[in-house]
């Protein structure tokens, strides 16, 4: 059994969407299905275990490279909510877009 990394190389996405998360979720768990195919396998259990061992080491990537993605949609989350201002009581308005206090 071949094992070849998953991902093409460089892990770091462009923009830290959704998109990219999943993308390294589905990549993580192709993994996961390498390393139960490994522990099914024929090899002899030093091998098995080498592979084993390389394979978490890219979940572990995989993962750092996920929180911090994570991290980052949070912070432009919570940076979007501080730049949007609040409205001012003098310029409330109903349901209908109609300024309450208007003369």
């Amino acid at each position: 059994m071949n094992i070849s990394p998953v991902s093409g190389g460089n892990m770091q996405p462009q923009s830290g969407g959704g998109d990219e998360i999943a993308a390294l979720e589905n990549q993580k768990m192709q993994l996961m299905t390498q390393i139960q195919q490994i522990k099914t396998g024929k090899l002899d259990d030093k091998t098995k275990n080498e592979r084993i061992r390389e394979l978490e080491k890219q979940i572990q990537r995989i993962d750092r490279e996920i929180q911090k993605l994570q991290s980052e949609k949070s912070r432009r989350g919570q940076k979007t909510e501080r730049q949007a201002p609040a409205a001012r009581p003098d310029e409330e308005r109903n349901k209908n877009g109609v300024d309450i206090y208007a003369e």
